[in-house]
Parts: C-alpha cells; sequence; structure tokens
C-alpha cells in the first residue's frame, strides 16, 4: 500500500514540476509553440519534400561508397590488419582500438601509472 502511495505521490510532483516550467517557458518559446501548432502540416510536407530530394544524393553518395571500398579493398584490409603495441603490454588491431582502450587490462595499467 505505501508503495502505491509513494508512487503517486512521485506522479503528482512529476505532473507539478511540468506545470511549473510550462508556466515558466519564455514568450518566444510559446509563440514558437503556437507557430509550429498552426502550421504543423505545412512544416511537416516541406520535411517531407525535402527527404525525398535528397534520396537522390544519398544514393549517389552511396554508390560513390562502394566504388571506393570495390576499388581500395586491399588497402582499406592492410590499414585494418595492422597490429599495434599497446605500452600496456597488449596487441590490438586498429579497429579495436577503442575496445582496448576501454579493456580492464587496459584500464589496470593506466590506474598504475
Amino acid at each position: 500500500m505505501s508503495s502505491q502511495l509513494e508512487q503517486i505521490i512521485a506522479e503528482q510532483q512529476r505532473l507539478i514540476a511540468a506545470l511549473q516550467a510550462a508556466a515558466k517557458a519564455s514568450p518566444a518559446a510559446v509563440a514558437r509553440q503556437r507557430y509550429y501548432e498552426r502550421n504543423r502540416e505545412r512544416i511537416l510536407a516541406a520535411t517531407r519534400q525535402r527527404y525525398a530530394e535528397d534520396a537522390d544524393r544519398r544514393a549517389q553518395i552511396r554508390a560513390r561508397q562502394r566504388d571506393y571500398v570495390e576499388r581500395n579493398r586491399e588497402q582499406i584490409r592492410a590499414r585494418g590488419s595492422v597490429r599495434h603495441e599497446c605500452p600496456c603490454g597488449s596487441h590490438f588491431t586498429q579497429s579495436n582500438r577503442s575496445r582496448h582502450m576501454r579493456s580492464r587490462g587496459h584500464l589496470a595499467w593506466a590506474a598504475k601509472q
């Protein structure tokens, strides 16, 4: 029973905080909200149109990326397979560098330094 009462009280406090925040909203924020509410459909239509227009550009970028990877596949593999030695005594590849830096062994070594 007391946990239900605590939940109800917490919910009421959240509602009160939200109402107080809304009451403190600046006039500019209120004006922006009203503008959006009045022009919502027009704004959303323009957003959908921009997204549709950008679809061609995104397709071109993906095609260029695919071509680059196909032309440079060996160089990309070679870059990714180079092994580095960390001062903590461990080895890692470039693609796993950030993972190694967060590893327990590396963090323990860094804490001792």
